[in-house]
């Protein structure tokens, strides 16, 4: 049997130049198929072609090792252990706070937060409006409050000795310009003395104030003080009641005699 054998093959009746012809004497060999198939072998691991997606572990993907005394690696180690002590330290924080961390109505954490501020003896510089501002804080911590109700013009004072501690509620109502005009009513349970002041102008003949009080959160009332100011001339005066329990005050201008054009004015000073 005749071996393979390379000729030069003969195109047009002359050679052609440095192509050659492989054949077993029978089948020619296919030259572009034996060279695909290398290029497949080259682009394989063990066999199977070169993986090429986002680097999920597969038959195709080539394992490479880092020795472990290489430098970079050492370093490389060595940050993920400082890592480590920051994360430990995040979650002790993140505890902490989970701790002091409830719900309205819920039972309370095993933790208490702190709020502070900044201590200021003297009113601080007014803000444009619509700026941001710090919370007032007074020299002892304790919160300022200028005006609890805006409406009725309220006021929680301080005395500046925490010993003492003497708490007074200002009210200043907006005038009654007719009777059966009342002023908003006024939580006044955490005080023990009380005076309210009256202030009636343009008064004819006579008119009849009461003061009204509330031990059951303003469901019913009863008269605290009640009296006619008999006179033609403007008048201001005052009431004062001392050591009394009662929960809520309201003032009524109730009637008036003699013409239209009385106005009446409560302001009142509760404390302890």
């Amino acid at each position: 049997m005749a071996g393979p054998k390379i000729t030069q093959p003969q195109w047009g009746g002359g050679a052609a130049g440095n192509l050659v012809e492989i054949t077993d004497g029978v089948n020619e060999a296919d030259i572009i198929a034996v060279i695909n198939s290398l290029k497949v072998d080259l682009s394989s691991v063990a066999g199977t072609a070169t993986a090429v997606n986002s680097g999920n572990l597969s038959n195709g993907v080539q394992r490479v090792a880092i020795a472990t005394d290489d430098v970079n690696m050492s370093a490389l180690v060595t940050d993920l252990a400082a890592i480590e002590v920051i994360n430990a330290a995040i979650q002790t924080a993140v505890e902490a706070i989970d701790n002091i961390v409830g719900t309205i109505d819920s039972a309370h954490g095993t933790g208490v937060a702190v709020i502070g501020g900044k201590a200021e003896s003297t009113v601080p510089t007014e803000v444009a409006d619509g700026d941001a501002v710090a919370v007032w804080f007074d020299t002892f911590g304790r919160l300022v409050q200028l005006a609890t109700d805006i409406a009725q013009s309220a006021m929680s004072v301080s005395d500046i000795a925490p010993a003492q501690m003497q708490v007074a509620r200002w009210l200043d109502w907006a005038a009654l310009t007719a009777p059966d005009d009342e002023t908003p009513e006024a939580n006044v349970q955490d005080y023990e003395n009380l005076t309210v002041e009256y202030i009636i102008a343009s008064i004819d003949t006579s008119v009849d104030l009461i003061i009204w009080a509330s031990i059951d959160g303003g469901t019913t009332w009863f008269e605290l003080w009640s009296d006619t100011i008999d006179s033609t001339e403007d008048q201001t005066d005052a009431v004062t009641f001392t050591g009394i329990a009662i929960e809520r005050i309201k003032c009524e201008f109730d009637a008036e005699v003699g013409g239209t054009n009385a106005t009446v004015t409560f302001k009142a000073m509760a404390g302890n």
